[in-house]
């Protein structure tokens, strides 16, 4: 009987000896595996911060400016300067003629004018004016008013007052003109802007014609990144981009 006590005893310290050992060596191995781990994510993270110190993925001059949300000292002047042929983007009518046709879905050409101003905050008897191109061809005048409209309030009656600056003191013809009413997500000309019965026949003659940033201009941004010569003005045409998509 004592030998079989004594045999038990021995069979159960050896089996406590296994264990000990057991939870020794996985112990040896996890603290093995968490080191390796913490080595490769240190690497990893160290591969990380030069990828970002060469690419820069998120610097953007308009977030570093603050100036994101600020329509007219923003907004307003960059894309006049895209939408000037003669600009220091030199990229030529690029973004002008894109914009005639993939924005505003016309078959107007930079090449086929005689004539062609762009005008920032262009003041008028009904106004004050956002955008205004003038332009001519074939002897005959064109005018296209755009309201860029972020997040400023409405004024009364101002897009028929630029439809009547258009009319009556550039004296163009109706199929000569266009009010484009440019807002963060492509709003309906709002009531208090536009009779109703005027807005519906302007509407029907493509006169009144609504654009979003969202959903027009990042597609004519994105389309003339392809085209563009320029890397630097394509990658501010990115930041741009990047600025629209987080109004």
């Amino acid at each position: 009987m004592p030998n079989s006590i004594q045999d038990i005893d021995k069979f159960f310290s050896k089996v406590r000896s296994l264990e000990a050992n057991y939870w020794s060596n996985r112990l040896v191995e996890e603290k093995t595996q968490f080191t390796s781990f913490i080595e490769r994510e240190i690497l990893f993270q160290k591969e990380i911060k030069a990828i970002r110190q060469k690419e820069t993925p998120y610097y953007n001059i308009f977030e570093v400016l603050n100036i994101r949300h600020r329509e007219t000292k923003t907004h307003t002047p960059f894309l006049v300067h895209l939408l000037n042929p003669k600009a220091s983007h030199e990229q030529g009518a690029l973004f002008l003629n894109a914009f005639f046709k993939d924005v505003l879905g016309t078959d107007f050409r930079y090449e086929e004018m005689m004539r062609f101003e762009v005008y920032e905050e262009k003041n008028t008897n009904y106004g004050r004016v956002d955008i205004y191109l003038e332009f001519s061809i074939n002897n005959q005048a064109y005018g296209i008013v755009i309201e860029n409209k972020i997040y400023a309030g409405n004024q009364p009656q101002q897009l028929e007052r630029y439809y009547n600056y258009l009319r009556r003191d550039e004296k163009l013809c109706i199929k000569n003109i266009m009010v484009v009413y440019l807002t963060v997500n492509k709003k309906r000309a709002e009531r208090g802007t536009i009779r109703k019965s005027l807005s519906q026949l302007l509407y029907n003659q493509n006169v009144l014609v609504d654009i979003g940033y969202k959903e027009d201009l990042i597609n004519w941004l994105v389309k003339c990144q392809k085209k563009c010569t320029s890397e630097m003005v394509k990658y501010t045409l990115k930041q741009y981009q990047q600025t629209i998509t987080y109004l």
